[in-house]
């Protein structure tokens, strides 16, 4: 499967279900998709600000808390906490995991409760998650930035039609493949 726009990539996300919460830390290998307009910008925040220079990686996740991964010589460091309930979408009402960067207990000061950081995240197919970041300060969830989520060490079921995982992802060329 090749997806050359966000709106297809969307639409997948609205076609997932709402997975749920690992009990043990579960790693997840994390990729921006540089799909829609803003993907640039999207790919700016990310890597700049929210990862203070570092690339980001991906997502840890346990139980009803989390922190994403980023890049560092040692191999990742672990910043930007959120809680993690499945809830209900601001984009559609239905079921999606909801990171919560506001949250008192485990969010994020900045991320969370000043700028308003949310992902939604839907599983599209055994170990593959498509997720929809938002800030409210930068419009919420109309302008949220796509990413994708690979259980890490998960070996892809062919069980539906869109079994697979993320073979490439091409930001100059704003392409996202997966092979199924």
């Amino acid at each position: 499967m090749v997806l050359s726009r966000k709106s297809d990539f969307v639409r997948l996300w609205h076609e997932g279900t709402a997975p749920s919460l690992p009990l043990d830390e579960q790693l997840y290998d994390g990729q921006l998709a540089s799909l829609g307009v803003l993907a640039p910008v999207s790919g700016f925040i990310t890597n700049t600000f929210f990862g203070d220079g570092r690339a980001w990686l991906g997502k840890a996740i346990c139980g009803d808390s989390g922190v994403n991964l980023f890049e560092d010589e040692a191999g990742s460091v672990r910043q930007r906490c959120f809680a993690a309930v499945v809830g209900d979408s601001v984009v559609d009402g239905r079921p999606c995991l909801v990171l919560d960067y506001s949250d008192a207990a485990s969010g994020d000061l900045l991320w969370g409760r000043v700028l308003g950081m949310r992902d939604e995240i839907r599983e599209v197919s055994p170990g593959l998650y498509f997720g929809l970041g938002s800030m409210a300060a930068t419009g919420g969830p109309r302008n949220a930035a796509p990413f994708v989520l690979a259980q890490r060490g998960a070996s892809p079921r062919r069980s539906g039609p869109r079994s697979g995982t993320i073979t490439a992802m091409a930001p100059e060329s704003r392409v996202l493949r997966i092979v199924f």
